[in-house]
């Protein structure tokens, strides 16, 4: 039986699972089959953890009713977006595209508004990202690592329970988003490898912050002065940053800080301690 036929049997089979909640598809060997039709599209609506590894569509069938899922899991897929029209994943806490090179944009993530991780690293096409990704209150993860054709992020961002943001390796990022309200519970902000050349001076909202990566920001020549604002910072790395001529006056006075990496960078003096 061909693995489009086996498919087909997979979608009446979720028919007569009412009951089903999770369901986890290990898709590598049909992802190179022409498959005739989606069996998520017969998916019960009471499931609640989607993973599927390799899904073979470029988006989410549009009789699909997403309701009750708390978890899509979908590395490695074909998606070029999550759907084509709005949807409410209301319950949706987790999201996971990694890997999923042909994914251009994001779900409008006012209809996801209680997402705690989101994970979108090394999505190589992403281009878009909706504004509404900078006023989610509940995410604590965000990983957009080696999203390649990243160029913008919103200006500015909100987001009071993120802990951990990571975009390492946007290679053609130029600006960090302005901080609004108190997010005061990130603690890592990783940004290595970007096209940043400044950050803004509302970084210094950033109180809880204690590992800052800029490694290898080649277009970085300055750090605002509220960088000195950041009193829980224990690891600042700067190496790499070869337009950076000196740090600000007042880095001295973070009494928290335990490593400090500035090799090959333009800065010939410490701050004054």
């Amino acid at each position: 039986m061909g693995a489009d036929q086996h498919i087909c049997k997979w979608s009446k089979a979720f028919r007569n699972m009412p009951c089903l909640r999770l369901l986890i598809v290990k898709g590598e060997e049909v992802r190179h089959h022409d498959l005739i039709c989606d069996p998520i599209d017969c998916l019960p609506s009471n499931l609640k953890w989607l993973d599927w590894s390799y899904y073979s569509f470029e988006s989410l069938p549009a009789y699909y009713e997403p309701g009750n899922l708390v978890g899509l899991r979908m590395p490695f897929s074909s998606l070029v977006e999550v759907v084509k029209e709005p949807k409410a994943f209301h319950k949706l806490t987790v999201l996971n595209l990694s890997f999923s090179r042909n994914l251009i944009r994001t779900p409008n993530f006012s209809e996801i508004p209680n997402l705690q991780r989101i994970i979108l690293k090394s999505c190589a096409s992403l281009a878009e990202i909706h504004p509404s990704i900078g006023h989610l209150r509940k995410v604590t993860f965000l990983n957009m690592e080696n999203c390649k054709s990243l160029n913008s992020l919103p200006s500015s961002i909100q987001m009071e329970s993120l802990e951990i943001f990571n975009l390492s390796g946007c290679e053609k990022l130029e600006k960090f988003p302005e901080i609004q309200g108190n997010m005061e519970l990130l603690s890592e902000l990783l940004l290595a490898h970007t096209a940043i050349w400044e950050l803004p001076s509302s970084v210094g909202k950033l109180s809880g912050i204690s590992l800052l990566d800029l490694h290898s920001c080649k277009n970085l020549a300055r750090l605002p002065a509220s960088v000195s604002e950041m009193r829980k910072l224990k690891i600042l790395t700067v190496k790499g940053c070869s337009r950076l001529a000196k740090f600000p006056e007042n880095l001295g006075d973070l009494n928290q800080m335990e490593e400090l990496y500035a090799g090959n960078t333009a800065i010939w003096k410490l701050p004054d301690c």
